[in-house]
């Protein structure tokens, strides 16, 4: 339906998304932050729905708006900011998608200074679904420095890390690092 419908008046239904932001309830601004996830090409209007939705007062609207951020094709390079900002969210689910979502921006360079700092010190968050995500996104960084591989591997540990999932990611996250780094 949303391909039918962006298809035929894809401008009028960002403009109606747009406004219904600003006037509808949390539910349905993480709805309209879910339907841009999927929304391929993200129109510019599109990139500031998403950008407006990384500062919602709701943690709900907030991780949908992460969610966005990161499926959305082409990835809103604008929303690194915004994304680093939620790395210190005070919502676990919504620092685990920030986390996720700010991978490809490192992996680009177009993240904000100090996300990928950030993104090791989130290996040792409080919450093991932030650990895992953190871990994941940090696979497809690439190159990544010392100090950060030393955090993932500090997760392998069971006796460090009692999540199989967080330890899993950091397996594979220290597998897909250049070999001068292991």
């Amino acid at each position: 339906l949303l391909e039918h419908l962006v298809a035929s008046d894809g401008q009028r239904l960002v403009g109606l998304l747009e406004a219904a932001i600003t006037r509808s309830n949390a539910q349905q601004r993480a709805a309209a932050a879910k339907l841009f996830s999927d929304y391929r090409p993200l129109p510019n209007p599109g990139k500031n729905v998403i950008l407006k939705l990384l500062a919602d007062p709701d943690p709900v609207v907030r991780e949908a708006a992460a969610h966005a951020a990161l499926m959305s094709v082409p990835p809103p390079d604008e929303a690194g900011p915004g994304l680093y900002k939620l790395l210190g969210d005070p919502v676990g689910a919504v620092r685990a998608e920030a986390v996720n979502a700010i991978g490809p921006l490192v992996a680009r360079g177009v993240a904000p200074a100090g996300a990928l700092a950030a993104m090791g010190k989130a290996m040792s968050d409080s919450e093991s679904a932030v650990r895992a995500s953190a871990a994941l996104a940090l696979g497809h960084v690439g190159d990544l420095p010392e100090a950060v591989a030393l955090q993932l591997m500090a997760r392998l540990d069971p006796a460090v890390e009692s999540s199989a999932e967080v330890r899993a990611n950091a397996v594979s996250a220290l597998s897909r690092a250049p070999k001068s780094e292991r």
